[in-house]
């Protein structure tokens, strides 16, 4: 599986395998049977004989819109489930419903975007989100970041705060991080760069959904 964030580590990836071929999925032990994969226009699709993908607002609860964020509610159907009753399992993940109607080769599947971070794990500001893919993603472009990224981001009044390991704590690696988060509408309000992975003080769990 290759999850948030992973784009630079699938170019790796490549790099060391050739043309291997990687496969997107997403999954969670409380929806199985429950399954997305993820097309080559990077939508996340579910089959609708396996379960009832829903994505609500995470505020009001109601049904989004298109182009907009919500989480990911999953019902599982028999027989993929059949053990135990589960009905509208929040996951938490954030997800943005597609603003058209896919063209993909998957297009015959309900799609949603890829799964942007866990509810907890976001930050809303005062102009949208600041999501971990987007963080992680923007992050494991630069060559100063060893991989996998360990970063952390918090909350700010007018924005976030982002830290993160990198190989050295120079002028130089500030301002490349701070392009790349810039570059992708992260509204960078105070920035620490750290040389061991210890003395972050808001690291992201390592482990995310894809």
């Amino acid at each position: 599986m290759v999850g948030p964030g992973r784009r630079d580590a699938r170019r790796a990836l490549k790099a060391v395998f050739s043309e291997a071929k990687l496969i997107e999925s997403y999954g969670m032990t409380e929806t199985f049977g429950v399954g997305g994969q993820v097309c080559a226009s990077g939508h996340l699709h579910f089959h609708p004989a396996h379960g009832l993908i829903e994505v609500i607002d995470p505020d009001t609860h109601g049904p989004v819109s298109s182009n907009r964020i919500g989480t990911l509610i999953v019902t599982p159907l028999p027989p993929f489930r059949d053990t135990t009753l589960l009905l509208r399992y929040d996951t938490q993940d954030l997800v943005r419903v597609l603003a058209e109607p896919p063209t993909c080769e998957l297009r015959w599947l309900p799609g949603v975007s890829r799964v942007l971070g866990k509810r907890s794990l976001s930050i809303r500001h005062e102009n949208g989100w600041a999501f971990p893919r987007d963080v992680l993603e923007a992050l494991e472009a630069i060559e100063d970041i060893p991989l996998p990224a360990r970063c952390g981001i918090w909350q700010r009044d007018d924005g976030v705060g982002v830290e993160v390991v990198a190989r050295s704590d120079s002028a130089v690696t500030h301002r490349r991080v701070t392009d790349a988060l810039e570059a992708r509408a992260i509204p960078v309000r105070e920035l620490r760069v750290v040389t061991d992975q210890a003395e972050l003080r808001h690291a992201l769990p390592l482990r995310h959904a894809a």
